[in-house]
């Protein structure tokens, strides 16, 4: 069976926005944080590129913090995290760059703005 790109597009339930940004998960009682680049992000869950992704199995349970760019006036911060939980759905060897690992995630709940002075200093 023969399923087209356009198909898949039409199967999703939100739009997907490409970002650039940077994405730390924490797996729920594992100590190692995994970091990676943002590839998009929806409604619904985000898509990240890794160096590994070893401790990420499909259906772990993550802590998600994205880190993007903010573009705001002189003096204003000049990142945006935000935090949500999320589970893997995901997890294969990038498409465009072989070295790297493709992870999706969907949100177990809404990510929520992180005020700039508790961000960390991670990023």
């Amino acid at each position: 069976m023969t399923t087209s790109r356009h198909t898949l597009l039409d199967r999703r339930r939100d739009r997907r926005i490409r970002l650039a940004g940077q994405v730390c998960l924490q797996r729920i009682g594992v100590p190692r944080t995994q970091i990676g680049d943002l590839v998009d992000v929806s409604a619904g869950g985000v898509r990240i590129v890794a160096q590994a992704a070893a401790g990420l199995p499909v259906g772990a349970v993550v802590d998600v913090e994205l880190s993007l760019d903010a573009h705001q006036d002189p003096g204003g911060p000049t990142k945006v995290h935000l935090q949500g939980r999320g589970v893997v759905v995901r997890v294969g060897e990038d498409e465009e760059q072989r070295a790297q690992y493709g992870v999706a995630l969907s949100f177990a709940r809404p990510l929520e703005l992180q005020p700039a002075f508790d961000a960390p200093a991670v990023f």
